[in-house]
């Protein structure tokens, strides 16, 4: 049985995307379609929030990575981006489809998920796998690139 410990009544023109806990349990990370809340659970109050870049109609599926120094964050035209998680400065950003997204336990790996055919006896889910190191190297070499 669950039994709701405490309410947070924040209000917001937007709606909640999603909701991401760092591994320590003492920030909860809210997206509301362009801005990152991030809540000190011991205060209750919001500890620092950050508006997101690149897509105009919102973001969804914003994690947090395990290392607690970025998040992750992926939006409709089928891009995955980092922030800094305490600036909010966009680090790098990928092609990566996305409808949902997962870190390992380290946050080396990232699984980025997205349905192919949704509907009908075609379906199909493609995971893709991906070491989070070995994304930003790239994106880094690609962006000092051109």
């Amino acid at each position: 049985m669950f039994s709701c410990l405490h309410t947070f009544d924040e209000p917001h023109s937007e709606y909640l995307n999603s909701l991401s806990l760092s591994p320590d349990g003492i920030l909860l990370v809210g997206c509301f379609h362009n801005l990152v809340k991030v809540w000190d659970l011991t205060t209750g109050n919001i500890n620092h929030s950050f508006e997101l870049h690149g897509d105009r109609y919102g973001h969804f599926n914003t994690l947090v990575n395990p290392d607690c120094k970025s998040i992750i964050s992926n939006d409709r035209y089928g891009n995955l981006r980092t922030y800094d998680f305490w600036t909010g400065e966009e680090v790098f950003c990928f092609q990566g489809d996305s409808s949902a997204l997962a870190f390992t336990p380290d946050g080396k790996v990232l699984f980025s998920a997205t349905c192919k055919a949704p509907y009908g006896t075609n379906a199909r889910i493609e995971i893709n796998i991906i070491e989070s190191s070995t994304c930003s190297e790239e994106s880094s070499k690609a962006s000092s690139s051109t």
